[in-house]
């Protein structure tokens, strides 16, 4: 996935803002369930999302630890995955020919009731740093 596109570098940004990674070095992305408690061996891993807490969605980077882009309900997770890999996308049609650069990130620190629509935002500046509250 290369997207450092016609002069424009498409950035993930943290879940808490104090990072950031180039979306063109990110070489995978994972869904890390937080403190489960179920044997997942015997459930099929759609089952035991859905029945977690939270999970991080995780950008892996060679070399690097992963960083953490989003935490969600488990019920959300797989949903919020797809929507990054789409916003990933959309932001290489819409922002290709800019230039400069541009920064993809989760629109909320405390996760709402429902799904939220849109998840994913993509801006032109850094958004500033937050502490996640939960």
């Amino acid at each position: 996935m290369s997207l450092t596109l016609a002069g424009m570098t498409a950035w993930l940004v943290a879940e808490n803002g104090f990072r950031m990674v180039r979306a063109d070095a990110i070489t995978s992305v994972t869904l890390d369930v937080e403190n489960e408690r179920d044997d997942r061996t015997k459930y099929h891993p759609t089952k035991w999302l859905d029945r977690a807490n939270w999970v991080r969605l995780m950008a892996g980077v060679l070399g690097e630890a992963p960083m953490c882009a989003l935490t969600c309900p488990g019920r959300y997770a797989a949903e919020s995955l797809k929507r990054l890999l789409d916003t990933l996308a959309e932001a290489r049609r819409k922002h290709g020919d800019v230039g400069g650069n541009v920064y993809v990130h989760a629109m909320y620190q405390d996760w709402p009731s429902r799904f939220p629509d849109p998840l994913w935002k993509v801006t032109s500046d850094i958004p500033e740093p937050e502490w996640i509250r939960r």
